[in-house]
């Protein structure tokens, strides 16, 4: 079996499981009438963004939970969701731009003449 097609497989499985997943989705809401009908979080005036957010702003997980213990599932839901709506791509990067990203930024040493 070739390369390509164990990778096909394995692309196929996870989406399936992803599928599985979103389906099971049931703190996830929408609502037109509810905050511009954003993704919400059991119909609250919760979104999803914003729990994201609330995760990625608390470095330490236990104290997020214990500040807020009836989110874990929530938060485990949200970011299922928004995962869906991630495309994982495969990005040509030409010569020139690897170039680019391998040069060192330059940094100003304080003898700018525009002071």
């Amino acid at each position: 079996m070739s390369e390509y097609c164990i990778n096909q497989g394995i692309l196929k499985a996870c989406f399936l499981k992803l599928i599985e997943l979103v389906m099971k989705l049931d703190r996830i809401t929408s609502n037109s009438a509810r905050m511009n009908g954003q993704a919400c979080i059991r119909n609250l005036r919760l979104t999803v963004r914003r729990v994201i957010k609330l995760l990625a702003t608390y470095s330490d997980k236990k104290e997020l939970f214990q500040k807020f213990p009836e989110l874990e599932e929530d938060i485990r839901q949200a970011l299922i969701y928004a995962s869906t709506y991630l495309d994982d791509r495969i990005m040509d990067i030409s010569s020139n731009d690897a170039t680019i990203a391998k040069q060192k930024p330059s940094h100003d040493n304080g003898n700018s003449s525009d002071a």
